[in-house]
């Protein structure tokens, strides 16, 4: 009975990441596809990859809620299992029939809500079959931190409300007016921002506790937190190059002609050799010949005809700004 149970809700998890991927799937791609940003094709893959890479890495969501609605060690093997049977057959239905009527809903915030009814009738039956009458709420449902969660998800609405005004406000005041001008250095600082973000979410905070992260994995991220948020690439401004010669990011790519271009032409278009040899000690980087940073015309060419590093570079300006 309990494999065929098992079967069941394997079939109603297909179900459910069907419907709650579908209106997931709309807020992700809604303003790319609006914008026209890329084929729909293209969009639909990336977005494929997005959602696959999100499940991946998520933190645990819901075992995190199942720990702060109630407390499974005071349910039977049975009883456990009626109540995600009953979460999952409501949340196929419910966002089936959210989504048929074109309206917005969270898959996430749906689960909560299903757990805590569902704990609580289950709830009131076992206090009602309890003979010794010393069984109360308080011995299975996790009030505080139930409470804790549902504040926090009525409280993200007011908290996204109040960031997505600033931003827009913000992006419009960035891209809209006069942005021909504006693009070329607005485009990249806004995007190493969101990009700054997305990784430190991503990789900090969702990745530390997913299932397949070692100790020792932990305990690098956590020593190099500023180094994976502050990389040179967030910023929009550095590159890794390569070409059909020499595919690999490594150091057999200055055997390349496109290397020798490089060299003799990137300072025109106002790139640098951003980690040269024997600048390790500056740089703090080993040799990366396939690393380029785009920093202007101008200080391209006093970087490559003084033979600096881009370290030694900055110090020099400083120390100029400094006398002056």
């Amino acid at each position: 009975m309990f494999l065929g149970i098992v079967v069941f809700l394997f079939l109603l998890a297909i179900f459910d990441l069907v419907v709650g991927v579908s209106n997931d799937a709309v807020n992700f791609m809604n303003s790319a596809i609006g914008a026209k940003a890329a084929s729909f094709k293209t969009i639909i893959a990336i977005a494929a990859f997005g959602i696959f890479i999100g499940a991946t890495l998520s933190n645990g969501m819901m075992e995190i809620a199942r720990h702060g609605i109630f407390r499974p060690e005071q349910f039977y093997f049975q009883e456990l299992m009626c109540i995600f049977l009953a979460v999952m057959v409501t949340d196929v239905v419910l966002l089936d029939i959210f989504n048929s009527l074109g309206m917005p809903t969270s898959t996430t915030v749906s689960m909560v809500f299903e757990l805590l009814g569902g704990t609580f009738v289950l709830a009131l039956i076992k206090i009602a079959g309890d003979e010794t009458g010393m069984l109360g709420f308080a011995d299975l449902l996790n009030t505080e931190k139930a409470l804790s969660v549902i504040l926090g998800i009525f409280l993200s609405v007011a908290v996204a409300f109040f960031f997505g005004t600033l931003v827009q406000y913000l992006s419009r005041l960035l891209f809209t007016f006069n942005y021909t001008k504006k693009l070329k250095y607005t485009i990249g600082l806004f995007g190493g921002i969101a990009v700054t973000a997305i990784i430190y979410f991503m990789l900090i905070k969702g990745l530390k506790d997913s299932a397949f992260m070692t100790t020792e994995n932990k305990h690098w991220i956590q020593e190099n937190t500023l180094m994976l948020v502050s990389c040179e690439h967030n910023c929009g401004l550095a590159a890794d190059l390569n070409s059909p010669e020499h595919t690999g990011l490594d150091e057999g790519f200055e055997k390349t002609a496109a290397f020798r271009w490089l060299c003799e032409h990137a300072g025109d278009y106002g790139f640098i050799l951003r980690y040269p040899k024997d600048a390790e000690d500056k740089t703090e980087i080993i040799y990366e010949p396939w690393h380029w940073r785009y920093v202007g015309v101008e200080n391209a060419a006093k970087i490559n005809a003084s033979g600096l590093c881009f370290e030694d570079y900055i110090e020099t300006l400083q120390s100029i700004a400094a006398k002056g």
